[in-house]
């Protein structure tokens, strides 16, 4: 993935729109890649929370929701999610949609984590807690003219689907055991593009 960026944003613009079917994002620049290559990268770890519904244990700091994505696409018995994306690589302004599904009926929240290392709840319309059934997939925001628009800065930005088939304390759980909870994962690239 690191690869991938670097190359994007050494790309000298070529032909229009960007990106296009016959150059991509460009030609590449190799020297301009190696000075890239850093840019995305968050100094130090951040400290800090995000507010949850209070099902879900009212408050969950950044460590227990890395703890929740290192648990991300363990084989695991029982619930089973998925989170897909249209793109691997987003303008900003570009809008962006997600697909959520579940093999089981379930209670789910969806986070934003950006390449500064800040974490977000990303609430869907009408309250934060999701809810997912077994085998119907589900978009995100649900309507077309709702979705959401990718905004600066450049890099990596992820977005974590976490379930659990009831609401419980994911501190907790983030701390302790987390087959109680299936967790995925959709990465993307965030681009400026020359106009």
């Amino acid at each position: 993935m690191e690869l991938r960026q670097a190359t994007i944003r050494s790309a000298a613009p070529r032909g229009q729109p960007l990106p296009n079917a016959l150059y991509g994002f460009g030609t590449l620049d190799g020297s301009s890649a190696v000075a890239s290559h850093t840019r995305d990268l968050v100094a130090e770890p951040i400290d800090g929370s995000v507010v949850i519904p209070e099902e879900f244990g009212g408050e969950i700091n950044y460590t227990a929701l890395s703890a929740l994505r290192e648990s991300a696409n363990r084989p695991r018995d029982g619930l089973a999610v998925d989170l897909v994306g249209a793109m691997d690589v987003y303008r900003k302004g570009d809008r962006l949609r997600v697909r959520l599904l579940a093999n089981q009926d379930c209670a789910c929240l969806l986070f934003l984590h950006e390449s500064t290392g800040r974490w977000s709840l990303t609430p869907p319309e009408g309250s934060a807690t999701l809810h997912l059934h077994a085998g119907q997939p589900r978009m995100e925001p649900s309507e077309e003219s709702k979705a959401w628009r990718v905004t600066p800065p450049e890099g990596t930005d992820e977005l974590m689907l976490v379930c659990t088939s009831a609401p419980l304390p994911l501190k907790s759980v983030a701390s302790g055991s987390v087959n109680e909870v299936s967790v995925a994962l959709y990465s993307y690239l965030v681009v400026s593009v020359p106009q």
